[in-house]
């Protein structure tokens, strides 16, 4: 649904007011209503007779299970609830109302229909898990979901039936942290080929989020991936901050970001790197290219040469640089709420990271909040996406001037208008960024919308490769190879309407990694043996270092 740019900043009425207008459109134009009922009563008898063709998008985990295309019952539930689902989105999208108005109620209908989805009914493996248990798995999992309902856990937190430990099952590749400041660590991880890429990638992570996304278990590992085809790996791992950091803002961030790149080009002796961030360490990513553009301009006036940049290449994953219109979800927001949610945010110095999940867990409740309730609770089993559900928990603070920062960027696309950003004290623009860049998007992702990560392709200079792959924000980064649910797009020409670029896109099936691969392993120079122990001096401590466990 499109929503205006002229109507964010208008008050919103109040609930009851909205309830109101919509009752009155349904009264007031029953002939909008009434093929609906009549298309439902079709449809309907189709089910019963078992003659539907309605399936679950193929994203859709909470019909996995072969009872619900096998069983009569279950399949006829199924395409009955999905066909629900479709009509009241439909309601909401064809009531006379105006996009602003419909906001609250879009979210609403998906926020109830995933809610009263079949799947959340223990229904058929809970209730075998019962029976096999002789009743003892409802009396333990109910104690367990007491508990963490007594702790205020759920829904952002569960208590996963077999805890993981960073650094041992998650985040444990073998490296070594080879600096460490107030903000951030560098860790090396160790090569495992005899010959390496001379170009090293420097892995940029999120700084709301702990950094080993990338290093889940061996078997979804992008950076094992990475090893195992011979490039020469860094990542940084941010500080959990305390209210003694709440200072630190996207500038402080972006500093560090530079200062670790010119680690790289001096301690350790690499004259370009390739850069690589995820969700908001794409943002930081790409603001430092374009800082440190600004400044060669600024000094040779030589912005079109890339020859002398520290930065080879520039891979941006779930990355959103158009702030306006944001995620698809929440309330609009307005310049009053802004800077209530800034004061708010002031005062508390940093944000507590739970709340930050919670909010996190309703944006993409079906693979975040209900498919792993019935998964831990009631079907004892465990979840396919615990190490993601390890990895969201694990969660670090946000400091109020970060948060502050990015609250002020919602308001008229700072990062992507024609005058610039003021970053560290410099004006600073997308545009200057010349080197290669390929970018990333989930075409499920409510967190970054495709398109908006389409946009921020669009808005780099250079040669630009955008990649959409069918999965939701975390899955997207997170999609080993062998993943038969997977599969992407990709089309040369970035042209302006991101629509038409995926009606001319090329469909591959499997996962993005080895597409990615070749395009960095073309930019990462050639392989050379290994330097054992010349590439940095100093050794800190192993992986994953000190700063994940604080």
């Amino acid at each position: 649904m499109a929503i205006k740019r002229g109507e964010l900043g208008k008050r919103r009425p109040n609930n009851r007011t909205m309830c109101q207008e919509m009752a009155m459109s349904g009264i007031s134009l029953p002939l909008l209503f009434t093929p609906q009922f009549i298309s439902c009563d079709v449809t309907f008898s189709r089910i019963i007779n078992g003659n539907s063709d309605i399936t679950p998008n193929h994203n859709d985990t909470r019909f996995k299970d072969r009872i619900w295309h096998k069983n009569t019952i279950y399949r006829a539930s199924m395409q009955a609830y999905l066909y629900w689902c479709d009509t009241l989105a439909s309601e909401v999208e064809n009531a006379p109302l105006t996009a602003e108005k419909k906001i609250p109620f879009v979210n609403a209908v998906a926020h109830l229909t995933h809610a009263l989805t079949p799947n959340i009914d223990p229904g058929n493996s809970a209730a075998q898990h019962a029976y096999e248990s002789r009743g003892a798995s409802l009396v333990h999992d109910l104690h367990r979901m007491t508990l963490d309902l007594s702790t205020q856990t759920l829904p952002s937190h569960f208590t996963i039936k077999t805890p993981l430990a960073t650094g041992t099952h998650v985040a444990a590749s073998s490296g070594v942290v080879i600096q460490r400041t107030e903000m951030l660590e560098i860790i090396q991880y160790t090569p495992i080929t005899s010959d390496v890429h001379a170009i090293p990638l420097l892995i940029i992570p999120s700084p709301v989020n702990r950094f080993y996304l990338c290093d889940l278990q061996d078997d979804n590992s992008l950076v094992n991936y990475l090893l195992k085809q011979g490039f020469q790996i860094y990542t940084l791992s941010w500080r959990n901050p305390s209210s003694a950091h709440s200072h630190w803002n996207i500038d402080s961030y972006v500093s560090e970001t530079l200062d670790a790149i010119h680690e790289l080009n001096t301690g350790c002796g690499y004259k370009q790197i390739n850069l690589m961030g995820f969700a908001a360490g794409g943002m930081l990513a790409a603001l430092a290219i374009s800082l440190l553009s600004q400044r060669q301009k600024n000094a040779a006036d030589n912005i079109n040469s890339v020859d002398n940049s520290p930065i080879n290449s520039a891979t941006l994953a779930i990355t959103s640089l158009q702030t306006l219109t944001g995620s698809q979800v929440g309330p609009p927001l307005n310049e009053q709420l802004i800077n209530a949610a800034k004061t708010l945010t002031q005062l508390h110095e940093v944000t507590d990271a739970k709340q930050l999940a919670r909010n996190f867990s309703w944006l993409s409740p079906n693979n975040l909040l209900w498919n792993p309730l019935v998964c831990n609770y009631f079907s004892g089993e465990a979840s396919a996406d615990r190490d993601i559900i390890h990895w969201n928990n694990d969660t670090l603070r946000t400091t109020a001037g970060l948060y502050c920062d990015f609250l002020s960027m919602t308001g008229d696309d700072p990062l992507l208008n024609n005058n610039g950003h003021m970053l560290c004290g410099e004006t600073v623009k997308l545009a200057n960024i010349q080197c290669d860049t390929y970018t990333l998007a989930g075409s499920c992702d409510h967190i970054t919308p495709w398109e908006s990560c389409y946009q921020t392709c669009l808005s780099m200079g250079g040669s630009r490769e955008f990649v959409l792959i069918n999965r939701g924000h975390t899955r997207a980064l997170v999609c080993p190879v062998g993943a038969d649910d997977a599969c992407y797009y990709t089309h040369k020409e970035i042209g302006d309407n991101p629509d038409d670029w995926l009606c001319d896109a090329n469909q591959q099936r499997g996962s993005w990694w080895p597409h990615w691969a070749s395009w960095l392993a073309q930019r990462s120079g050639s392989k050379q043996a290994q330097q054992h122990g010349d590439a940095h001096a100093s050794t800190l401590d192993v992986a994953p270092g000190r700063y994940v466990f604080e």
